[in-house]
């Protein structure tokens, strides 16, 4: 998957049908400092309704990642990304998921 960007900042289109894991490379953001790993990892889902769901969140060689479930046409949805690492630095992104068949 691979996001894309507006005003608003990144987004991805999801079929209502797709269950695929999404993740942010925390690494790649050069936000992980050498030898620092992520410890803990949790994902949020705010929208409209609850029908989108983030489900088996895990975190490996500093990229979390989630799967994402279900969602409402033509809806669109905040799925944000909290992790802690080894150096006790917690931090958040955030992207849009909008629901369309694609």
């Amino acid at each position: 998957m691979s996001f894309q960007y507006d005003a608003l900042g990144a987004y991805i289109y999801k079929s209502p049908t797709a269950d695929l894991d999404y993740s942010v490379d925390w690494s790649a953001l050069g936000w992980l400092q050498t030898g620092e790993t992520i410890t803990a990892s949790s994902w949020l889902v705010t929208g409209p309704d609850t029908s989108l769901v983030a489900s088996d969140a895990g975190s490996a060689s500093g990229v979390a990642t989630c799967w994402l479930i279900n969602g409402t046409m033509p809806q669109t949805y905040l799925v944000t990304n909290t992790i802690t690492t080894s150096a006790g630095r917690t931090d958040s992104r955030s992207f849009r998921v909008m629901i369309r068949n694609v």
